[in-house]
């Protein structure tokens, strides 16, 4: 069993779940992550 702090610590860092991702996305009418990604990150910034 992990302490309270590691535990509040995998909460913030391991990021959005997919239902939260998928709430996300719809309510900024993007259909998936790269979606949103093409349409936000500048050409010349992505890898």
């Amino acid at each position: 069993m992990l302490p309270n702090s590691e535990k509040d610590f995998l909460k913030r860092h391991i990021g959005p779940s997919k239902e939260d991702q998928s709430k996300m996305l719809k309510k900024l009418n993007y259909k998936s992550l790269d979606d949103l990604i093409d349409n936000t990150v500048p050409e010349k910034n992505k890898v």
